[in-house]
């Protein structure tokens, strides 16, 4: 996971990974063969499957956070663009023993998941909450 910042055109035969990404700043655009072109510009995100044949472009240059997991073999190609209009639906609290307080209300609106991989994606809120802090449990760093 991180931030990064790309300009000009990418084209991939085969994504080798699964990757949520989110705009921070600027226009990406994301192509698959047969589907019309995805435009993604400031707070919007898409979730690219592994082994999906994807154009990548921007014309001014863009900014984008990234989280990405590592698949065995293509399961689930394809782009899915997570929601602005969120479908969520009441979720998981969290464990007690990672809280420091009163146990938050979750809500989740999961758009992609690839049980091969243990990934789901999508957009996740809640009320506020105290919790221990500890690194991820893919990572040791998160995107702030």
């Amino acid at each position: 996971m991180g931030r990064t910042s790309f300009v000009g055109e990418l084209e991939v035969a085969s994504f080798p990974h699964i990757e949520t990404i989110v705009v921070v700043e600027g226009e990406l655009i994301l192509t698959v063969v047969g589907a019309a072109p995805l435009v993604l510009g400031p707070q919007a995100g898409a979730v690219i499957g592994c082994g999906t044949t994807l154009r990548i472009q921007t014309e001014s240059g863009v900014r984008f956070s990234f989280c990405a997991a590592a698949c065995d073999k293509p399961t689930k190609p394809g782009l899915v663009q997570l929601r602005a209009d969120a479908d969520f639906k009441p979720s998981a609290s969290l464990p007690a023993e990672a809280l420091l307080g009163p146990a938050p209300q979750c809500r989740s609106d999961n758009v992609f998941s690839s049980d091969g991989a243990d990934y789901r994606a999508g957009t996740w809120d809640s009320t506020p909450y105290h919790r221990v802090v500890r690194p991820h449990r893919r990572t040791s760093s998160c995107i702030c």
